[in-house]
């Protein structure tokens, strides 16, 4: 008996820029792209149809000497897409430097 291996198709779309993508994942997944909308930050996508809304959150707290994802200038901490069943986040963590005295 032949069983035909059957590949899912799930098509992505950018709420804020538009970008569409396809992926055969069978496996629960998300698709990230670099957003054209948002000067080029890494954000979330979510699968056609789906009505959502996308979100860029600034750091609030003290930047020092870290090194920082920029959005426009400003230091961004996160952008968020919020669907009617959930959110999809990007967190950006900073990163310090080291050095010797």
């Amino acid at each position: 008996m032949i069983v035909p291996i059957l590949t899912p198709n799930h098509h992505w779309t950018c709420p804020n820029c538009l970008h569409e993508d396809m992926t055969h994942e069978a496996r629960p997944h998300s698709r990230m792209h670099q957003c054209h909308g948002l000067s080029g930050l890494l954000a979330p996508m979510v699968l056609k149809g789906t009505k959502a809304g996308i979100q860029v959150h600034e750091r609030e707290d003290y930047i020092g000497d870290d090194l920082v994802q920029l959005h426009e200038g400003r230091p961004v901490m996160s952008v968020v897409v919020e669907r009617d069943d959930g959110q999809d986040a990007i967190v950006f963590a900073p990163v310090a430097r080291g050095g010797f005295a």
